[in-house]
Protein backbone atom coordinates (compact mmCIF):
# COMPACT_ATOMS: atom_id res chain seq x y z
CA UNK A 1 0.00 0.00 0.00
CA UNK A 2 1.95 3.39 -1.07
CA UNK A 3 0.15 6.70 -0.34
CA UNK A 4 2.13 9.96 -2.10
CA UNK A 5 1.73 13.02 -0.67
CA UNK A 6 2.68 16.03 -2.45
CA UNK A 7 0.95 20.02 -2.86
CA UNK A 8 2.32 22.86 -4.35
CA UNK A 9 2.15 25.49 -1.27
CA UNK A 10 0.79 23.85 1.78
CA UNK A 11 2.15 22.84 4.84
CA UNK A 12 1.54 19.49 6.19
CA UNK A 13 0.12 19.01 9.68
CA UNK A 14 1.69 15.55 10.58
CA UNK A 15 0.19 14.59 13.99
CA UNK A 16 -2.85 14.82 11.79
CA UNK A 17 -2.02 12.29 9.35
CA UNK A 18 -4.53 9.16 10.11
CA UNK A 19 -4.99 6.14 7.96
CA UNK A 20 -8.20 5.26 6.77
CA UNK A 21 -9.38 1.94 5.42
CA UNK A 22 -13.09 -0.26 5.14
CA UNK A 23 -12.37 -3.89 6.07
CA UNK A 24 -14.98 -6.25 3.95
CA UNK A 25 -15.40 -9.70 5.38
CA UNK A 26 -15.61 -12.03 2.57
CA UNK A 27 -15.66 -15.23 5.15
CA UNK A 28 -18.65 -17.14 6.61
CA UNK A 29 -17.63 -15.97 10.41
CA UNK A 30 -17.44 -12.77 12.14
CA UNK A 31 -13.84 -11.18 12.78
CA UNK A 32 -13.10 -10.29 16.01
CA UNK A 33 -9.91 -8.22 16.54
CA UNK A 34 -7.80 -9.20 19.07
CA UNK A 35 -5.51 -5.66 18.64
CA UNK A 36 -6.46 -2.55 19.93
CA UNK A 37 -5.15 -1.04 17.47
CA UNK A 38 -5.97 -1.75 13.52
CA UNK A 39 -2.51 -0.38 12.57
CA UNK A 40 -1.51 -3.88 13.98
CA UNK A 41 -3.01 -5.26 10.31
CA UNK A 42 0.78 -3.88 9.40
CA UNK A 43 4.11 -5.24 9.61
CA UNK A 44 5.88 -2.68 8.38
CA UNK A 45 6.22 1.23 7.65
CA UNK A 46 8.40 3.33 5.32
CA UNK A 47 8.31 6.75 4.38
CA UNK A 48 10.30 8.38 1.59
CA UNK A 49 10.96 11.54 0.07
CA UNK A 50 13.18 12.20 -3.15
CA UNK A 51 13.88 8.67 -2.57
CA UNK A 52 16.19 9.21 0.46
CA UNK A 53 14.38 6.99 3.37
CA UNK A 54 13.03 9.00 6.60
CA UNK A 55 11.55 6.22 8.49
CA UNK A 56 11.78 2.79 8.37
CA UNK A 57 9.96 0.63 10.92
CA UNK A 58 10.10 -3.04 10.45
CA UNK A 59 7.43 -5.23 12.86
CA UNK A 60 5.00 -2.69 13.16
CA UNK A 61 2.31 -4.61 14.34
CA UNK A 62 3.94 -5.42 17.39
CA UNK A 63 5.39 -1.51 17.59
CA UNK A 64 2.22 -0.30 17.67
CA UNK A 65 0.30 -2.18 20.29
CA UNK A 66 2.99 -1.68 22.44
CA UNK A 67 2.47 2.07 21.92
CA UNK A 68 -1.52 1.54 22.41
CA UNK A 69 -0.85 -0.23 25.86
CA UNK A 70 1.33 2.14 27.55
CA UNK A 71 -1.51 5.17 26.31
CA UNK A 72 -4.21 6.07 29.66
CA UNK A 73 -7.00 4.40 29.27
CA UNK A 74 -9.62 7.55 27.41
CA UNK A 75 -7.13 7.80 24.77
CA UNK A 76 -7.36 3.95 24.50
CA UNK A 77 -10.93 4.26 24.47
CA UNK A 78 -11.23 6.53 22.08
CA UNK A 79 -8.76 5.12 19.65
CA UNK A 80 -11.28 1.70 19.95
CA UNK A 81 -13.80 3.40 18.93
CA UNK A 82 -12.12 5.18 15.95
CA UNK A 83 -10.44 1.53 15.00
CA UNK A 84 -11.89 -1.24 15.14
CA UNK A 85 -15.28 -0.30 16.37
CA UNK A 86 -15.96 -0.81 20.48
CA UNK A 87 -18.00 -3.40 21.97
CA UNK A 88 -21.32 -3.13 24.21
CA UNK A 89 -18.43 -4.34 27.30
CA UNK A 90 -15.92 -1.88 26.32
CA UNK A 91 -15.29 0.68 29.44
CA UNK A 92 -13.04 3.16 30.81
CA UNK A 93 -11.67 0.59 32.81
CA UNK A 94 -11.38 -2.09 30.16
CA UNK A 95 -10.93 -1.52 26.38
CA UNK A 96 -10.21 -4.95 25.61
CA UNK A 97 -13.70 -5.46 23.89
CA UNK A 98 -13.70 -4.69 20.27
CA UNK A 99 -16.11 -5.05 17.54
CA UNK A 100 -16.60 -7.88 15.79
CA UNK A 101 -17.01 -7.73 11.73
CA UNK A 102 -20.34 -9.83 10.76
CA UNK A 103 -19.85 -12.09 7.92
CA UNK A 104 -20.47 -10.46 5.01
CA UNK A 105 -20.21 -7.05 6.39
CA UNK A 106 -17.73 -4.22 5.63
CA UNK A 107 -16.37 -1.56 8.34
CA UNK A 108 -14.79 1.81 7.85
CA UNK A 109 -11.87 1.83 10.02
CA UNK A 110 -8.98 4.76 11.08
CA UNK A 111 -5.74 4.63 12.93
CA UNK A 112 -2.81 7.21 13.40
CA UNK A 113 0.70 5.93 12.14
CA UNK A 114 3.64 5.86 14.91
CA UNK A 115 5.88 7.69 12.82
CA UNK A 116 8.16 10.30 14.46
CA UNK A 117 8.87 12.17 11.54
CA UNK A 118 5.33 12.96 11.35
CA UNK A 119 4.58 13.78 14.77
CA UNK A 120 6.76 16.38 14.73
CA UNK A 121 5.69 19.81 16.04
CA UNK A 122 6.67 21.12 13.39
CA UNK A 123 4.86 21.63 9.50
CA UNK A 124 6.11 19.91 6.98
CA UNK A 125 7.33 21.93 3.46
CA UNK A 126 5.38 19.29 0.95
CA UNK A 127 6.84 21.39 -1.99
CA UNK A 128 10.29 20.87 -0.10
CA UNK A 129 10.11 17.17 -0.27
CA UNK A 130 9.60 15.81 -3.88
CA UNK A 131 7.13 13.04 -3.97
CA UNK A 132 6.54 12.32 -0.13
CA UNK A 133 5.66 8.65 0.37
CA UNK A 134 4.58 6.32 2.65
CA UNK A 135 4.30 2.74 2.56
CA UNK A 136 2.76 0.14 4.15
CA UNK A 137 2.91 -3.64 3.90
CA UNK A 138 0.64 -5.78 5.04
CA UNK A 139 0.96 -8.48 7.95
CA UNK A 140 -0.60 -12.04 7.41
CA UNK A 141 -4.04 -12.52 7.36
CA UNK A 142 -4.48 -14.41 11.17
CA UNK A 143 -2.39 -12.62 13.29
CA UNK A 144 -5.03 -9.82 14.42
CA UNK A 145 -8.47 -11.98 14.29
CA UNK A 146 -9.17 -14.62 16.70
CA UNK A 147 -10.84 -16.44 13.99
CA UNK A 148 -8.33 -18.87 12.08
CA UNK A 149 -8.39 -18.90 7.92
CA UNK A 150 -9.52 -15.66 8.02
CA UNK A 151 -10.48 -14.07 4.38
CA UNK A 152 -11.02 -10.23 4.23
CA UNK A 153 -10.44 -7.25 1.29
CA UNK A 154 -9.09 -4.10 2.55
CA UNK A 155 -10.36 -1.37 0.13
CA UNK A 156 -10.82 1.96 -0.50
CA UNK A 157 -7.66 3.17 1.57
CA UNK A 158 -7.13 7.01 2.12
CA UNK A 159 -4.84 9.31 4.05
CA UNK A 160 -6.79 12.11 5.91
CA UNK A 161 -4.34 14.95 7.17
CA UNK A 162 -4.39 18.90 7.74
CA UNK A 163 -2.75 20.80 5.43
CA UNK A 164 -1.98 24.55 5.70
CA UNK A 165 -2.07 27.35 3.49
CA UNK A 166 -0.29 30.06 3.54
CA UNK A 167 0.41 33.10 1.80
CA UNK A 168 2.46 33.12 -1.11
CA UNK A 169 5.01 35.31 0.44
CA UNK A 170 5.50 33.05 3.20
CA UNK A 171 6.03 30.38 0.68
CA UNK A 172 8.47 32.35 -1.30
CA UNK A 173 10.61 32.84 1.63
CA UNK A 174 10.92 29.42 2.55
CA UNK A 175 11.94 28.65 -0.80
CA UNK A 176 14.53 31.23 -1.37
CA UNK A 177 15.30 29.86 2.33
CA UNK A 178 16.28 26.57 0.23
CA UNK A 179 17.62 28.04 -2.75
CA UNK A 180 20.41 29.77 -1.13
CA UNK A 181 22.35 26.35 -0.03
CA UNK A 182 20.47 26.20 3.87
CA UNK A 183 18.36 23.60 5.24
CA UNK A 184 14.78 22.87 7.33
CA UNK A 185 15.34 20.39 9.77
CA UNK A 186 13.54 18.24 11.65
CA UNK A 187 13.96 16.54 14.98
CA UNK A 188 12.66 12.71 15.23
CA UNK A 189 12.45 12.66 18.76
CA UNK A 190 10.95 9.14 18.80
CA UNK A 191 12.52 7.22 16.66
CA UNK A 192 11.84 3.42 16.86
CA UNK A 193 14.45 0.61 16.23
CA UNK A 194 12.63 -2.38 16.08
CA UNK A 195 14.22 -6.04 15.65
CA UNK A 196 13.44 -9.40 16.97
CA UNK A 197 16.03 -11.82 17.97
CA UNK A 198 15.76 -16.00 19.23
CA UNK A 199 16.52 -16.47 22.67
CA UNK A 200 18.25 -19.82 23.11
CA UNK A 201 19.90 -19.34 26.28
CA UNK A 202 20.11 -17.90 29.27
CA UNK A 203 21.87 -14.74 27.76
CA UNK A 204 22.33 -12.73 24.66
CA UNK A 205 23.23 -9.83 23.11
CA UNK A 206 21.09 -7.21 21.36
CA UNK A 207 23.55 -5.31 18.65
CA UNK A 208 22.33 -2.28 17.65
CA UNK A 209 24.91 0.40 16.04
CA UNK A 210 23.67 4.25 15.79
CA UNK A 211 26.23 6.53 14.64
CA UNK A 212 23.87 9.94 15.52
CA UNK A 213 21.57 9.03 17.81
CA UNK A 214 20.56 9.18 21.90
CA UNK A 215 19.30 5.99 23.19
CA UNK A 216 16.27 6.95 25.43
CA UNK A 217 14.33 4.25 26.44
CA UNK A 218 14.48 0.02 25.56
CA UNK A 219 11.72 -1.91 25.62
CA UNK A 220 11.23 -5.88 25.93
CA UNK A 221 8.36 -7.86 24.30
CA UNK A 222 8.53 -11.64 24.55
CA UNK A 223 6.49 -13.88 22.65
CA UNK A 224 6.62 -17.78 24.19
CA UNK A 225 5.86 -19.44 20.76
CA UNK A 226 2.48 -20.47 21.21
CA UNK A 227 -0.40 -18.96 19.89
CA UNK A 228 -0.60 -15.32 18.08
CA UNK A 229 2.50 -13.73 18.35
Amino acid sequence: MRFSLNDAAGFLSGDTVRLAFVIHNNGTQALTPVTASCCSLFRRMRITASGVEIEDIEFLSRYAELMQMLKPADEKLNDLMEGWGAGDAATLSDQGYADPIPAGAERKVLCKLPSSFLSSKKKIMLSALSSLTIELELADADDFFAEDNCNFTIIRPTILASVLSVDQAVVNSFSQHLLTGKSLSYNCMNTAFNFKVAVTSSTFSLPLSRGFSRLSCVIFSFHSGVGRE
